[in-house]
Parts: structure tokens; sequence; C-alpha cells
């Protein structure tokens, strides 16, 4: 009877799904975030959340900060991070290439859930008009990035019906939004596009005596949502929802530029991945 009884433990034991292992919680995590801003800023600006999940989940958190966009998304790739900040088209990309899957996005300090793209020019410029930048000098952020290089190649192509190829003098990258404002700035540049809510805050233009009256916006966009956090979709069950549940429980009104997040899902930005479609259709055109 007794070896029945033992015989019939050790079925059960062999028969419960193995992914205890799976459920316990990993001792680090890595967060990765897209370089919109400098470090230094997005250290402050997510430092408070990332303590806050590191106490909530008993697990340490290490913060990288790939030198474009695009490293970010080819860390969730190679699965060396687990959860990562993206605007909208750099999740579209990660979403399609890495498996990514948003889960909470960014709440700004107004309470808003979004942002817009915005065409700049310096006030003492005088170019007021989009027709004023025939033949001027362009800057995009990040191939990337949404404000900053796909929400207005959109709007060249789709509203104001120009080729920015063959309409601007010059075309570029400058790395981040920040970047984009100095080299207007400086006058290296004509024009650029960037997301509002950064030249806003401005916590970087700031330290190079920059402030928003001294440019123009020619141009704004509709609504864009707020960048989002997402992990990986291999990750455990149990590991998602306590990510999930650490995260959306965040508040904290000192924390620059946000008030915390909300909850998210992947069908939020389908009209970023239209866009991004679009997109690389235009670009196998230009090829062929």
């Amino acid at each position: 009877m007794l070896r029945q009884i033992i015989f019939s433990l050790l079925i059960l034991i062999y028969c419960i799904p193995h992914s205890f292992a799976d459920e316990t919680l990993p001792k680090k995590l890595v967060f990765s975030f897209v370089p919109d801003e400098s470090e230094e800023i997005l250290r402050k600006r997510y430092g408070n959340l990332v303590t806050h999940v590191e106490k909530q989940l008993g697990v340490q958190v290490e913060m990288q900060f790939p030198k474009s966009y695009d490293g970010v998304v080819e860390g969730m790739r190679n699965k060396t991070v687990e959860v990562a900040n993206f605007g909208p088209r750099s999740y579209v990309k990660a979403a399609e290439q890495a498996s990514a899957v948003a889960f909470a996005r960014v709440l700004s300090q107004d309470g808003s859930e979004g942002y817009h793209s915005i065409i700049i020019t310096l006030r003492s410029s005088g170019l007021k008009q989009f027709s004023d930048l025939k033949g001027k000098r362009w800057l995009y952020t990040d191939p990337d990035s949404t404000s900053g290089m796909l929400v207005p190649s959109m709007y060249f192509y789709l509203e104001a019906r120009i080729d920015p190829q063959t309409y601007f003098s010059s075309m570029g990258y400058s790395g981040s939004h920040h970047k984009s404002i100095l080299a207007l700035k400086n006058k290296e540049v004509d024009a650029v596009a960037v997301s509002d809510d950064i030249l806003k805050r401005g916590e970087d233009l700031k330290m190079q005596s920059i402030q928003v009256e001294d440019f123009h916006v020619m141009w704004k966009s509709e609504l864009i949502p707020n960048s989002m956090f997402a992990y990986r979709a291999d990750l455990s069950d149990k590991l998602k929802q306590a990510l999930k549940a650490a995260m959306l429980s965040f508040r904290d009104n000192s924390t620059f530029g946000y008030n915390g997040l909300v909850a998210a899902k992947d069908e939020d930005y389908n009209f970023i991945r239209k866009m991004y479609d679009y997109e690389k259709r235009m670009a196998a055109r230009r090829r062929q």
C-alpha cells in the first residue's frame, strides 16, 4: 500500500508542468530606453519608477541607454532586454521584429496620454510657412522616431504632397530631439521636427540657455499616443503580471515630465502601424 502511495506521488510530481522555475522572478531585469533625450535626463525621468519596480518585485533593475532607437529594438530581439521604453514607431517595429508587447503608457503631468509632432524654425529666421522651407536645410531626429521622423514624413507625402529628398537642400538625422533643437538654435539647419512635449519640458535645453520662445511652430500634428513600456512576449506570465502591477501602481508628481503610467495594449498603436507600413512601401518603391 505504501509503495503504491509513493508511486502515485511520483507520478503526480512528474505530471505537474515544469513551470515552477519559470514562475520564479529573476534576480535581475534589464530596462532599455530609446535615446530621445540625454542619458542624464532619462535617468532622472525614470529613476524613481525603476526604484519603485525594484522594491515592488524585489529584483535588481539595470537601466540601459543605447545610442540609437534601433539599439533598443535589437536588445529586445537578442533577448538581452526584458522591458523597453519605446516611442510609438519604435514600438511597432519592436512588436514586428522582437515580439514586444505594450502594457503601460506614460501619463503626462497634465493628465494627457499623448503629444504632438511639430515642425519648428527659429523665430528670428522669418521662416513662417511651409512654403518658406523649399530649398532649406532639414533635420529629422532618428529613423525610428515617431514625432521626429514618421509623422512629419507622412505629412510631407500625404498632405503637403512633396518629396522631402528633393524639396529640401539637405536632410539628416541628429540622434535625438534636443540635439535637433540645439542644431536649429545654432543655425546649423533651418527647420526640424520634434516632440512638443520634449520642447515644453526642455530639461536638456535649459542647460544651453534655450527658451521655447526662441522658436516658431509652423505645423502641429494630430495627437500621438504617449511613449510606452513593453515586455518581451516570451517572459513568464507571473513576471508579466508582476511588472504590469508594479508599474501601473507608480505615481510620482515630482518625476520629470510625467505623472505615472496607465494600461496600454498593442492595438492602441494600430494607426501608427498603418503609417509605418505605408512608409515601408514608399521606401520599397524608391529602391525599385
